[in-house]
């Protein structure tokens, strides 16, 4: 699913994109210009997953006196988690940096207090790692990747972003000195529906499974090991592997023929780096692959 703001220019290749938002999130009160001009997101998500958001920012008027920090929000249902964020910006003259999102307890704080979470719903605030200076245009990209949890139904993801990043307890829409030059934006409805994924026990009677199923492996995130659990309908030739997001194989935990029955296995990934992995089962004609996260 993509958002594109009524008034923004169109997405801008890599090359040309611009750095840090000297920002904070949220609506477009006082500038002309939104700052939120693109999000991709799907639209449907099962619990236990891990989702990939990607969101873009562009800040049209120049830094060259304090390098702002970025700081970004996002609504999501209370029992998600914020597994990680990067983030990467350009200028008109080109790359202006990047690096890592870390999680804010102030910021996440202010965002509640100027834009109180629904029922059901919580702010996670971030900030980036690093400030940046600037020329005009700045065009920062946002990808974040946020496990879902395991309540159902639809739902609405925000995103909130500020020009920018003074103290969290001054006021999102005005600047400290109550001036409005501070500038936000926020983008609220960005619908997603949550659904159950098939559990092993629901199909698994007397211990015979009446289909297969690859199951979201446990804990996820993990460090540094984790379980991955499945069931086979009838007896098949069996592989487990687990690729990185290159398509690379850096384990194979299963290669044998098994009967019809719940199986589990062991991952351990000491000398793996943090990051996303892809986890693939192949059995007979059925083949399924999930996503899991590393975090150290």
């Amino acid at each position: 699913m993509q958002f594109s703001c009524s008034n923004s220019t169109p997405r801008m290749p890599r090359g040309q994109r611009l750095a840090i938002w000297a920002s904070v999130f949220l609506v477009c009160l006082f500038w002309s210009a939104c700052l939120i001009i693109e999000i991709e997101m799907p639209d449907t998500a099962t619990t236990g997953e891990v989702i990939d958001v990607r969101v873009v920012i562009q800040e049209d008027v120049a830094e060259s006196n304090t390098p702002w920090k970025g700081v970004f929000a996002v609504l999501v249902p209370e029992d998600w988690e914020f597994v990680s964020g990067e983030y990467s910006a350009d200028d008109i003259n080109g790359s202006v940096g990047s690096g890592m999102l870390e999680t804010s307890d102030a910021w996440t704080d202010s965002t509640q207090m100027k834009l109180p979470a629904p029922d059901g719903m919580k702010w996670i605030g971030t900030i980036s790692d690093e400030g940046y200076l600037h020329a005009d245009t700045l065009i920062a990209e946002v990808n974040l990747k946020l496990q879902v949890g395991q309540t159902t139904g639809d739902f609405n993801i925000g995103y909130v972003a500020t020009k920018e990043s003074y103290f969290p307890s001054c006021d999102w829409f005005n600047d400290c000195d109550g001036s409005n030059t501070n500038g936000a934006d926020t983008s609220m409805v960005n619908p997603i529906s949550v659904t159950s994924s098939v559990a092993i026990e629901d199909v698994t009677e007397e211990g015979i499974p009446s289909q297969f199923v690859l199951e979201q492996n446990y804990p996820n995130p993990f460090n540094p090991s984790t379980t991955i659990r499945y069931a086979l309908e009838e007896a098949a030739h069996t592989q487990l592997r687990v690729f990185d997001l290159a398509g690379r194989e850096v384990a194979e935990l299963v290669n044998q023929t098994q009967g019809s029955g719940v199986y589990e296995a062991r991952f351990e990934a000491d000398d793996l780096p943090s990051g996303m992995y892809l986890y693939r089962l192949q059995a007979g004609e059925y083949t399924e692959t999930r996503k899991m996260v590393l975090t150290r």
